[in-house]
């Protein structure tokens, strides 16, 4: 099973990141660089638009998450009413050194329709992967061959390309002032680090 070092992936130090200190954050898009420097609970349900969103500790977002980015979590990661409908452009990679609980709206249906609870994409947790009233097309990965991952009223279908990580790190300043949102490539070296090049 594969080993990735999650906190490889910390931004800090890269231009435009934007920090966070707050115990609680009301936060509802994420369409840059966004780190978290503790255990962080996001209250209100976050839209992600080519974001990426660094947590250096554990994470609850209480009211779900939306759209297209990534979510890199040094800690465990709990997503209550998860999801967006299936949308073909949104997708998500999600990844935790812990262990990741993914908590659908049980009122919701879990088959692939435009109300569903879905995520597409990658989910990673290195402790364990707990999934309960959700449909997910792509990857659900876990390094602890021992870990007993709980999936209830669950689909799971696999996707390959979700496995690609195509990951926006941060703006960078273009010869004209502006902001561009790059396209960040990177790859796994033999011991599980995200690097570039």
């Amino acid at each position: 099973l594969p080993s990735i070092n999650v906190a490889s992936f910390d931004p800090v130090g890269t231009p435009g990141l934007q920090e966070h200190t707050s115990a609680t954050e009301s936060l509802q898009t994420v369409s840059a660089t966004h780190r978290c420097l503790q255990d962080t609970t996001f209250s209100q349900a976050v839209n992600f638009q080519s974001g990426l969103m660094y947590v250096s500790g554990n994470a609850v977002f209480e009211h779900g998450l939306t759209g297209s980015g990534a979510l890199i979590v040094d800690g465990d990661l709990t997503i209550r009413g998860a999801g967006p409908p299936l949308v073909g452009t949104s997708s998500v990679a999600i990844l935790a050194s812990g262990r990741i609980t993914i908590e659908g709206d049980p009122n919701q249906t879990v088959t692939p329709t435009v109300s569903a609870n879905f995520i597409n994409g990658l989910v990673y947790g290195a402790k364990g992967v707990d999934l309960s009233n959700i449909t997910v097309a792509g990857i659900v990965l876990t390094e602890d061959s021992q870990a007993a991952s709980q999936f209830n009223n669950t689909n799971l279908m696999y996707v390959a390309d979700a496995a690609a990580l195509e990951i926006n790190v941060a703006p960078q300043v273009d010869s004209g002032g502006s902001d561009v949102p790059p396209v960040f490539y990177g790859s796994q070296d033999r011991h599980g680090n995200f690097v570039t090049g």
